[in-house]
C-alpha cells in the first residue's frame, strides 16, 4: 500500500524572480488516500486543513515568508481509521526555474516515518525574492523525491503455479506496470514475506506434503511504491511419495496368509503369488494398544510359521525404525493367531503396514525374498478402530458394501458358520472360488446355522437371498 498526498502553495518574499524557466511544474500524487493524507500544513502563521485528495492546487493561498527568519513547521496526518507511519517534505522553488532540484530547495525533512504530526523549522533563504511555489508531501512507506509520481505499480495478476510437487513449486505472474521502473517483486507465503525477485517467477521450496498453503505478490518501483496484492493463490502440496522395498515368497504353494484383520478391516484372501498389495484397504488403528488377528492358510499339512508386523510409523520408507517391528512370533497352528502391539503418541495420518509370514525360520528383514511364505502389505491411518470380538466379522467389513443388514461369524470357518439376518432369509448358497456351487440351505428365517465340516480348506463366496435381494461375503474354511 503507498498512499501519498501533495499540495502545492505560493510563498512571497519580495519582488518576482526573472529569467526563463521551464513550462510546468513535475507532477507528483498519492495512489489512494482511502487510509491517509494531509489533513493540515501550519508554516509560520499560516494554517491550511484540507480533506482527502491524491493532489491538490492550492497555490491561490499565499503564504508570507521573511527571508534570512526562521520559519516553524507543523504538519498533521488524516486516518481513516489506522494510524500509518508516514514521511514528511517540504520544497520551496527559490530560483522560480520550475524544479526542486537545486541545493537548499528542500527546506524541511521530518526524517524516518512518524504515525502523529510532526514538527520543526526551517531557515528562509537569505537571497530568496518575489513569489515562488512551495510544496508539501506525505508519504507512506517510502521516503519521497519531489517530482516522481508516487502513483503505485499496478498488483500483479494471473498469479498461477507450475512444478508442484510434495515439497516445491513454481509461482509465476503478469508483470505490473508503473511511471517509473518496477524493480522488484515480494512473494508472500501465508502471510509473511517468502522471497524477493526481480523476475515474474519463484521457484518456493521447503514446503510440506499434503499441505494447504495460500500465496500473493507485491510489485516495487524505483521510488519505494509498493502495490496493492495480486489475487491470492491457494495451493494444496502433493502427498509424499515413498518407494517401499519388495519383500515375497518365491514358493506359496504350501502355504500363504489367508486372514488379517486390524481394526475395521478384514482381508480373507487365497494365496497371492507370494505377494498382494493390499494397500487399498485401510485399518483404522488408535494410539496405545491395538490388536491384530493374523492366519496361515495351508494346502494340507500345517507347518511352523514365523510371523513379523512391520508399520512405517515416521513415514520414512522403510520399517527399519526403533519400534516399528511391532508383532514378533511363530506357530504351526492353522486357527487365528492374537498379537497385541502399541502405535506410539508420535504417529499421525496414515502409512504403510507389511505382513510377513515365513517357513521354518524368522525373517532376517523386511525386505527379504525368502523361499516358502507370504507378504501382504496394507494401509494403516490413524484413526476410530473396532476390534473384533471371537472372529464376528460383519460382512460389509469383507468388502460387501450392500451387507449392512447381514452378520456372518465365526470368519475363519472350522465346523460351521452363523448368519444372521434383519430380513426373514430364503436361501444361503456357498461356492468355491472357481464359482461352482458347492452346497445350499434352504432357510425361512432371520438367523441360520449353516455347517461345512464337509468342505476342504479354502476360500469360499458365501451367498444369501431373502427372495428379493442377495448378497455375497467371503469366508475362509480352515
Amino acid at each position: 500500500m503507498i498512499q501519498t498526498t501533495n499540495a502545492w502553495y505560493a510563498v512571497g518574499v519580495g519582488a518576482a524572480y526573472g529569467g526563463t524557466t521551464p513550462t510546468t511544474y513535475c507532477a507528483s500524487q498519492g495512489n489512494s488516500v482511502a487510509d491517509e493524507w494531509i489533513a493540515s500544513v501550519k508554516v509560520g502563521t499560516f494554517t491550511n486543513t484540507s480533506t482527502a485528495a491524491k493532489y491538490t492546487d492550492f497555490t491561490s493561498k499565499t503564504i508570507s515568508l521573511t527571508k534570512g527568519a526562521s520559519t516553524s513547521v507543523t504538519l498533521t496526518p488524516g486516518y481513516a481509521s489506522t494510524a500509518y507511519a508516514e514521511y514528511w517534505k517540504i520544497w520551496i522553488d527559490y530560483n522560480a526555474d520550475k524544479d526542486f532540484d537545486d541545493a537548499g530547495e528542500l527546506v524541511f525533512d521530518a526524517g524516518s516515518a512518524k504515525t502523529n504530526a510532526v514538527t520543526g523549522s526551517f531557515t528562509v533563504s537569505s537571497t530568496a525574492t518575489g513569489s515562488t511555489r512551495m510544496r508539501v508531501s506525505m508519504k507512506y512507506n517510502g521516503a519521497q523525491t519531489a517530482c516522481v509520481d508516487t502513483q503505485a505499480p499496478t498488483a500483479p495478476t494471473a498469479l498461477n503455479y507450475t512444478n508442484l510437487t510434495a515439497t516445491s513449486l513454481t509461482l509465476t505472474w503478469t508483470a505490473s506496470t508503473d511511471n517509473v521502473a518496477v524493480t522488484g517483486y515480494d512473494v508472500y507465503k501465508n502471510g509473511a514475506l517468502q522471497g524477493s525477485t526481480t523476475s515474474t517467477t519463484l521457484a518456493v521450496t521447503g514446503l510440506t506434503a499434503s499441505t494447504a498453503y495460500s500465496f500473493y505478490v507485491k510489485a516495487k518501483d524505483a521510488a519505494g511504491n509498493v502495490s496493492a496484492a495480486s489475487a491470492t493463490l491457494n495451493v494444496t502440496t502433493s502427498a509424499a511419495t515413498v518407494a517401499y522395498c519388495a519383500s515375497k515368497g518365491t514358493n506359496f504353494t504350501y502355504e500363504w496368509i489367508d486372514l488379517v484383520q486390524l481394526g475395521s478391516m478384514s482381508n480373507v484372501t487365497a494365496a497371492n503369488a507370494g505377494y498382494g498389495n493390499f494397500t487399498a484397504k485401510v485399518a483404522n488403528v488408535v494410539v496405545g494398544s491395538n490388536t491384530i488377528y493374523v492366519s496361515a492358510g495351508f494346502k494340507s499339512t500345517a507347518y511352523t510359521e514365523y510371523w513379523r508386523v512391520y508399520i512405517d510409523f515416521n513415514k520414512d520408507g522403510d520399517f527399519a525404525d526403533a519400534g516399528e517391528t511391532v508383532v514378533s512370533g511363530s506357530s504351526k497352528l492353522a486357527t487365528t493367531l492374537t498379537y497385541t502391539f502399541t502405535v506410539p503418541s508420535t504417529f499421525t495420518g496414515s502409512t504403510r503396514m507389511r505382513v510377513s509370514m515365513k517357513y521354518n525360520a524368522a525373517q532376517t528383514s523386511s525386505c527379504e525374498t525368502f523361499s516358502y511364505g507370504e507378504v501382504e502389505d496394507y494401509t494403516v491411518t490413524l484413526g476410530s478402530s473396532f476390534a473384533p470380538t471371537n472372529g464376528i466379522v460383519d460382512a460389509t467389513e469383507l468388502g460387501n458394501e450392500e451387507a449392512s443388514d447381514l452378520m456372518m461369524y465365526p470368519n475363519p470357518v472350522e465346523n460351521y458358520f452363523v448368519v444372521e439376518s434383519k430380513n426373514e432369509l430364503k436361501t444361503v448358497s456357498v461356492f468355491n472360488m472357481l464359482g461352482e456351487k458347492v452346497m445350499e440351505v434352504e432357510v425361512n428365517d432371520m438367523i441360520t446355522t449353516v455347517g461345512v465340516e464337509h468342505l476342504t480348506t479354502g476360500v469360499y463366496m458365501v451367498r444369501t437371498f431373502d427372495g428379493q435381494k442377495e448378497n455375497f461375503t467371503k469366508i475362509l474354511k480352515k
